[in-house]
């Protein structure tokens, strides 16, 4: 790592998350597949399997403070874990979550994915709050989870942390996003929150504009109109966060009508043999590289022999000029010796 990047820098390749004196909850339980509406298969009543390539880094890069967490365990009862956390206002809700993810996880049972992974943010969302009322923060953050077993990936997020498999034929390397970003430019998340009385904008005025200012900023721009900085990001309004779904956040979740929720998307994808890596990343890598970008670095990194390929990913988002924390996790479909 170059000595611009190694402030602020922690490399992994390990099956161990990292220490937090956050305080966890006790021990949570998995909704019935009933009380989900999820079924499980047969297959799911056997450990997961795991026990691939792992390895993560994180760096604190050009911010003046660290608000992202990462954590890798391999080999539990539900596969291999990979998660990724990042900030908002503040490390507190990060620290706390990750901190909880990863001591439930650990711990889960055989079972199915999905309710693992929905009470495991159930949990998650439950100990950020009572901590935040308790310590009195407002930090909110980003949470990405995979699950990787021997035949399925199962992804749970809220938030902007992505989850990428990068998949092979031939030579030639393409990504396969599992997960969307939570950002209140999406067109279903700016639906979900202008239905509950909310709004979406690069400031307030647009968030707050009617039908015809819409219309006339489509026409001349909505710099024109609204007075906006075309680069800026999109927020939720009231509050102004730029996520519209998150962890943690408590004056967003005491907020009515309560705008930004906790409940995580999920998806999964049968292993086919395809697939030559997975990459969880913060927003400090995509904000500034093409997921087919991040996947032709990975690549190299591998076919060069790096030990931490997920170092190496890190140190090119630097280098191209990502002014954010930066943290990643990548796990090979190879499995270790």
């Amino acid at each position: 790592v170059g000595a611009a990047a190694a402030v602020g820098a922690t490399a992994a390749v390990t099956t161990t998350p990292k220490a937090s004196a956050t305080p966890t909850a006790k021990k949570n339980r998995p909704p019935t597949p009933e009380a989900t509406g999820w079924s499980p298969r047969e297959s799911e009543t056997r450990p997961a399997g795991g026990g691939y390539q792992i390895s993560s880094f994180d760096m604190q890069g050009r911010r003046k403070t660290m608000e992202d967490a990462q954590f890798v365990v391999s080999e539990t009862q539900v596969g291999d874990v990979l998660c990724v956390l990042d900030g908002c206002g503040g490390a507190n809700a990060s620290a706390c979550c990750a901190a909880s993810l990863a001591k439930t996880l650990k711990a889960a049972p055989i079972g199915d994915a999905r309710a693992t992974l929905a009470a495991a943010f159930a949990t998650a969302e439950a100990e950020a709050l009572k901590a935040a009322a308790a310590q009195r923060w407002g930090a909110a953050t980003s949470a990405t989870v995979a699950l990787v077993g021997d035949k399925r990936v199962d992804v749970a997020w809220v938030g902007d942390s992505r989850a990428v498999v990068a998949t092979r034929a031939g030579k030639k390397l393409s990504p396969v996003p599992l997960t969307k970003d939570h950002r209140p430019d999406a067109p279903a998340e700016k639906a979900r929150i202008k239905a509950l009385g909310g709004g979406c904008g690069r400031n307030e005025k647009e968030a707050k504009a009617t039908p015809l200012q819409l219309k006339r900023a489509k026409a001349v721009g909505a710099h024109v109109v609204f007075n906006v900085n075309r680069q800026s990001h999109w927020r939720v309004y009231p509050g102004g966060i730029i996520l519209t779904r998150a962890l943690g956040g408590l004056p967003l979740k005491r907020a009515k009508p309560q705008l930004v929720v906790a409940e995580p998307e999920f998806t999964s994808r049968e292993l086919d043999g395809s697939e030559a890596f997975l990459v969880v990343a913060c927003d400090g890598v995509w904000d500034v590289l093409a997921e087919a970008e991040a996947c032709k670095c990975v690549g190299a990194a591998l076919a060069s022999g790096a030990t931490n390929p997920a170092e190496v990913l890190v140190q090119k988002a630097y280098d191209k000029g990502s002014d954010d924390n930066i943290s990643a996790c990548v796990l090979v479909f190879e499995k270790r010796e």
